[in-house]
């Protein structure tokens, strides 16, 4: 991202970010969960303030609508700010994972532990053998790891958390643009069927 036009401007700064467009902001169930101080998330598992979830709310905050709070993301603070298409810690998550689907929990924890002790946080409490733990841990992780970058609905798609986690009838993925449809030749048979004339 840039500032050298608006066309390179970081979108997610001007539509979540106090300072800009409060259009959106953070779920409220995260809301409690909030050091407004420090404008950091508390970790679920230790209380710890999360350095890799920064959420910023100035006191009596509203978003666009004069009277939801507007919890910002803080993670991307200016307009020339980039967001990773993808990182290292990524990486070791996606091998945490498999860890995890070959029931090799220590391995899964182990993993995790390391990459929240380079931003400074403790260990994940003891999961006592238990595999759902794990699972709770990881998608705590991946939320944190890549907060902010475009992955949390994917992650909720592939487990098949949408419903529980959003609310039944939510659409599952984002839709194709308009430009995508128009230029990709694998998807155009698709788009002119519906928008044929009706006879």
């Amino acid at each position: 991202f840039s500032i050298n036009s608006g066309a390179q401007n970081n979108s997610v700064v001007q539509l979540t970010t106090v300072g800009y467009n409060t259009a959106a902001g953070m779920r409220p169930q995260w809301w409690s969960q909030v050091d407004t101080v420090q404008s950091k998330l508390r970790d679920p598992w230790t209380g710890e303030l999360d350095p890799r979830v920064e959420i910023k709310h100035p006191a009596g905050a509203l978003g666009v609508d004069g009277r939801t709070l507007h919890y910002s993301q803080w993670k991307y603070k200016t307009l020339a700010d980039d967001i990773p298409i993808t990182k290292s810690q990524e990486m070791r998550l996606i091998e945490a994972e498999v860890a995890w689907r070959k029931n090799d929990l220590a391995t899964a924890v182990a993993i995790m532990d390391s990459l929240r002790a380079k931003v400074g946080l403790s260990p994940l409490p003891d999961p006592a053998g238990n595999a759902n733990t794990v699972f709770q841990y990881l998608l705590s992780e991946r939320f944190a790891t890549m907060f902010m970058e475009g992955q949390r609905l994917a992650d909720l798609y592939r487990f098949n958390l949408i419903a529980s986690d959003l609310g039944s009838g939510r659409l599952e993925k984002f839709p194709i643009s308009q430009t995508e449809a128009l230029n990709n030749a694998n998807i155009g048979d698709v788009i002119s069927q519906r928008c044929a004339p009706i006879s």
